[in-house]
């Protein structure tokens, strides 16, 4: 199936590309009257549109999106504890620490994904469709497994 390149262009430019029908027919819903011309709307409205994507990347900060407070794991820690605390912590990925609480590695979604079984999926959907397929975990191969032994290393 190939991707309309009409939609892939309206997601990748900074702003869809207006047609003088699109601005034609944006002003005629407007009520009451406009002393514009389709070409200084089309003008005002690129300038406000790249106006207000600046405003939103300068105005996003990591601590206003970060996680507060970090959870992490001991190199000993078994994997399913890893796991349990990822996904009651609601968190995709925790730093390793070793016997010194020094980060020596950091275990994601994708390191539990990337260390089964050869040739089991690499992407949470294809994993979720092989397990529903087969009817099983295809995560046993980790059980006895530690954080050390399918963190990445170094973090």
């Amino acid at each position: 199936m190939t991707e309309d390149p009409r939609k892939r262009e309206l997601f990748s430019s900074p702003f869809p590309d207006l047609t003088d029908q699109d601005i034609f027919e944006a002003m005629k819903a407007i009520p009451g009257y406009l002393d514009i011309s389709p070409a200084d709307f089309k003008e005002i409205y690129v300038l406000a549109f790249k106006q207000a994507r600046e405003r939103m990347v300068r105005g996003v900060k990591a601590e206003d999106i970060m996680t507060k407070t970090v959870v992490r794991v001991k190199e000993d820690t078994p994997i399913i504890e890893v796991a349990e605390t990822m996904g009651r912590e609601r968190v995709s990925g925790v730093p390793v620490v070793d016997e010194k609480d020094r980060v020596s590695g950091i275990i994601s979604e994708k390191d539990f994904l990337k260390n089964r079984a050869e040739g089991s999926p690499t992407n949470v959907m294809s994993f979720l469709a092989q397990c529903l397929e087969v009817k099983t975990c295809l995560t046993l191969p980790l059980r006895e497994q530690r954080a050390k032994d399918i963190m990445t290393s170094p973090p």
